[in-house]
């Protein structure tokens, strides 16, 4: 074990002084990382572990939310674009009512279509009736007359019930299409908004299984015994270095000796 022998010793010697303290090692076959930590103290050894453990995790989760948040640009934009399509029609749509003053634009368009329907019976059936009195009636027979009337009346409504319905651009059929165009395009935006959700989910589902996760197997333990320094092996290859030194001497101190004799 060594220590530091500067309070505020250089990047470059710091990290390499960590790496010597610090050993992460990755099994391919378990999918499991080894964490080792060597200190002076057991509880700091303990305190270190600890802390990469945290770091590890913070480091972890910030790369899972930058990946997500990069992930997901494309297909929130697709849904903003596609709300707003949507709230420009809705409101289009409540421009067209309000100048209209028709809360259910094709409600009333039905209501008046039946009502022109029953006055053209109506009207075919007061002429029908007028044929009949004027093949047996004078003219000049009241009944004839107030049936005459009667006919003229009623064609006069339905003419302006159909210039009313189809008769400008102001009538209601014009208005009807307008209003059925927009409905069409709400259809269409809905649609293409809902598309754009459910590809904003799959997108994030997929995200969320492809993100990493650290999950301590077995969580930083207090040492009990001290593994460093070896002081056995340090002895014996202390002992036998200075047995070799000795040996290597004395064979040299000999060959001197014989070579001056």
């Amino acid at each position: 074990m060594t220590r530091l022998w500067s309070d505020s010793p250089p990047d470059e010697t710091l990290l390499k002084y960590y790496r010597g303290k610090v050993q992460a090692t990755f099994s391919s076959e378990t999918g499991i990382t080894t964490l080792t930590v060597r200190a002076f103290r057991p509880d700091d050894a303990k305190a270190l572990a600890d802390a990469l453990l945290r770091l590890g995790e913070g480091r972890v989760n910030e790369l899972n939310n930058r990946m997500l948040e990069n992930g997901l640009v494309a297909a929130q934009r697709q849904v903003d674009e596609a709300e707003s399509l949507v709230g420009d029609i809705e409101g289009r749509m409540t421009s067209f009512r309000q100048a209209s003053r028709d809360a259910d634009p094709e409600r009333t368009s039905a209501a008046q279509i039946q009502m022109a329907t029953a006055l053209q019976q109506q009207a075919a059936q007061a002429r029908a009736q007028f044929d009949a009195m004027a093949a047996v009636l004078p003219p000049s027979a009241p009944q004839y007359a107030a049936s005459a009337r009667k006919v003229a009346a009623l064609e006069r409504q339905v003419a302006a019930v159909r210039v009313r319905l189809a008769g400008s651009e102001q009538s209601v059929a014009a208005g009807l299409g307008e209003y059925e165009k927009l409905q069409m395009r709400q259809q269409f935006a809905a649609k293409r908004l809902e598309a754009a959700q459910s590809s904003y989910q799959a997108a994030r589902e997929q995200l969320l299984k492809q993100q990493l996760f650290i999950v301590p197997v077995v969580k930083p333990n207090m040492p009990e015994k001290a593994l460093y320094p070896k002081r056995l092996m340090i002895v014996a290859t202390i002992f036998f270095g200075l047995i070799l030194a000795y040996a290597l001497g004395w064979l040299i101190l000999a060959g001197v000796r014989e070579h001056a004799s």
